[in-house]
């Protein structure tokens, strides 16, 4: 009877492995669609830039496209830009206002923060819009940056306040579709980990499987039971393992969809 719970325990562990093993063999098939289908038809889809919208109006979720991509229109405050510093990185600050508000307005709709490497491309994208009361922002909502207090305590430094839908945009210096999608690399590199993933679990379960045959037919019910007991514990560790590997892969995914 023991030695029939043994190979019963044994059996379970085998399909449990196999079944890992399936898990990470669809995640592979799913992230391989996604390389060669779904990324390449959203890039497609995004190949226009959103409709562009007023800074005098909310920028609302129905105004993004992937990845949180908006297309909106304001006033510059100045081509200068204010430099904010904090922990030696330094960026500059430029504001916008709702378009042709006039300097009376104090209303800050939008900022955007460029690094010193990317200034000259970003100057000379705003070189294309002589008219500093309408300027376009093509880029991505950004939920907080970086330098975001500094940012905004240079704001109220200039007596300027924040509106109520006030946000930040990263704007697209050179071709809008590169930053739109990682590139293949980023999910090769996935998919090559959940296929090492793959090839883990089916070598664990032959290893149960000649070990479970080994012990059977040198051990006595007492050292049995031990040993069942000192597998149930390692299908434990396996199962929590598995779980946090599976978790870091999808949270990596999640954030390179939307990052």
């Amino acid at each position: 009877m023991a030695q029939r719970n043994v190979r019963l325990y044994g059996s379970a562990a085998i399909l449990q492995r196999l079944l890992k093993a399936l898990i990470w063999a669809g995640v592979v098939a799913y992230l391989f669609y996604v390389m060669t289908e779904v990324r390449p038809a959203r890039i497609s889809l995004a190949a226009e830039p959103p409709a562009a919208v007023s800074l005098a109006d909310s920028v609302r979720r129905t105004d993004m496209h992937e990845r949180n991509e908006v297309n909106v229109i304001g006033r510059l405050d100045s081509r200068d830009g204010v430099p904010v510093t904090e922990d030696d990185k330094t960026e500059q600050l430029f504001l916008f206002f709702a378009p042709d508000s006039g300097p009376d307005d104090t209303v800050v709709r939008a900022a955007v923060l460029i690094e010193p490497e990317e200034l000259k491309i970003y100057l000379e994208e705003l070189a294309a819009y002589p008219d500093e009361n309408r300027v376009g922002i093509n880029g991505r909502v950004l939920q907080l940056p970086k330098l975001a207090r500094v940012a905004e305590r240079a704001i109220e430094e200039r007596g300027l306040t924040l509106s109520d839908q006030f946000v930040y945009i990263t704007p697209w210096l050179g071709d809008r579709r590169d930053p739109l999608d990682n590139g293949p690399w980023f999910d090769l590199v996935l998919i090559g980990l959940c296929t090492l993933a793959v090839l883990y679990q089916l070598y664990m379960a032959i290893r149960w499987y000649r070990n479970d045959r080994a012990v059977m037919s040198i051990l006595t019910d007492d050292q049995i039971a031990a040993y069942r007991r000192s597998m149930r514990g390692n299908r434990t560790t396996g199962n929590s393992l598995f779980l946090l590997v599976l978790a870091v892969v999808v949270i990596a995914f999640v954030v390179s969809r939307y990052r």
